[in-house]
């Protein structure tokens, strides 16, 4: 037995409940896209702030070591020579590690391919 509401719709009333079913259905998705994009968003940006506290602490860190170290090599070399060798160490590594990143950054950017 056939359902009566559906045969006596005519082509047209089916064309809008189609229209109105694929509107609404597009705003849902746009929803859905929306609160994924905002998820994404807090996680990017509280990523961001993780990482930012993790490299002042790294930061931190380093120049405890570099004190360290000063204090250490301050009994052969005395106060000036101790600082000297660490800050000289110190710009060296500094140096070598800019020169590797120039050269990767480089070629990253370059339009050359591989």
């Amino acid at each position: 037995m056939r359902d009566s509401s559906r045969s006596d719709a005519s082509v047209g009333e089916l064309v809008q409940r189609l229209v109105g079913d694929s509107k609404a259905w597009v705003q849902a998705e746009l929803a859905v896209w929306k609160a994924v994009a905002a998820s994404r968003k807090n996680d990017a940006i509280l990523g961001l702030a993780l990482g930012i506290g993790a490299l002042v602490i790294a930061f931190a860190a380093i120049g405890a070591l570099l004190v360290g170290l000063i204090l250490v090599l301050r009994g052969p070399l005395g106060n000036g020579g101790a600082t000297a060798v660490v800050v000289i160490g110190a710009l060296a590594i500094a140096g070598i590690l800019g020169k590797i990143a120039a050269t990767r950054l480089g070629r990253a950017f370059s339009g050359d391919g591989l």
